[in-house]
Formats: C-alpha cells, sequence, structure tokens
C-alpha cells in the first residue's frame, strides 16, 4: 500500500515526510552530532520509505552537523534523476554547524548585519539590496540572536 499524496505548494509529495534528523547525529545539538543513524541505516531508512511511497523528506544543515544533507545528497546520486527529479526535499537553516559565526546556516552577510544592529551606537542600518534574495538575506536579521562570543569573532573580520 502506497502512501497518500497531496499538493505541497506546486509540488506533489506524500503526506507523510520522512524526517532526516537522526541521520549522522540527533537533531541540532553539537553534542550529539555523530550519534545516531549511520550513513548505512539512514540510506536503508530512505530506500524503505521510498519503496513505500514517501517522496518527502526533511532535513536541516545543521542535523548531525551537515551528515544529514550529505547521507540524503549520497543517496540521491545513487539512485540517478528518476528518484531525483520526484523527490521533494525541504531543508532549514539556523542553528549551527560548527564553532564560528559563518557556520551558523544563516548568510555571513546577515549575520554582519545582525552585528552592526547590535552595536550601542547604531540606531538603524541602511541596506540595499538589488535582487529579492538579497532583501530576503536582509530581513533574515529579524530572526538572528548573536550567541555568546559572536560579537567578539564578528568585530575581528571588520
Amino acid at each position: 500500500m502506497s502512501v497518500d499524496q497531496t499538493r505541497l505548494g506546486s509540488l506533489r509529495g506524500s503526506r507523510l515526510i520522512l524526517g532526516c534528523g537522526n541521520s549522522g547525529g540527533i537533531g541540532s545539538a553539537p553534542a550529539f552530532h555523530g550519534m545516531g543513524e549511520t550513513e548505512a541505516q539512514a540510506i536503508d531508512l530512505m530506500d524503505r520509505a521510498w519503496a513505500a511511497g514517501i517522496n518527502a523528506f526533511d532535513t536541516a544543515d545543521a542535523y548531525g552537523g551537515g551528515r544529514s544533507e550529505t547521507y540524503i545528497g549520497r543517496w540521491l546520486k545513487a539512485k540517478g534523476s528518476s528518484v531525483r527529479d520526484r523527490l521533494v526535499l525541504t531543508s532549514k537553516v539556523f542553528n549551527p554547524v560548527g564553532p564560528g559565526p559563518d557556520e551558523r546556516g544563516v548568510a555571513l552577510s546577515t549575520l554582519a548585519l545582525a552585528w552592526v544592529l547590535a552595536q550601542p551606537n547604531v540606531a538603524a542600518a541602511v541596506i540595499g539590496p538589488r535582487q529579492p534574495s538579497h532583501l530576503q538575506q536582509a530581513l533574515a536579521v529579524r530572526e538572528v540572536q548573536l550567541m555568546p562570543g559572536e560579537s567578539a569573532q564578528l568585530a575581528r573580520g571588520f
């Protein structure tokens, strides 16, 4: 019996979505990177889910310290375009994948803007997007809170 399909925006995907947060780690916490499913176990789960009709997978850049996305990428490469063209892949970014501010999962320009706005003598910042994606990166600053120590790390870069 195959999983029911539905519209996911402009795409057609399964009503059940395979969460890949345990692939190569347990969620996003760096303390748990390397735990969770091994690559072989993750590939087996993806194979079984695909065979059951699940064509939507969810991941994030921080799951397993990036291992989740790596495992999915290797799985897709092995499966080829017939699977790749039918897979609905969702991802998200924000949680850190490493110790540096440039490993936060957001554009470095967004972090730089967050740093500027965090300065006590700055009341406003002028942004100059030339493309919609630039505006989105600037607007993403609303969701960014600098973590302890990041301000000093970012200041060294300016």
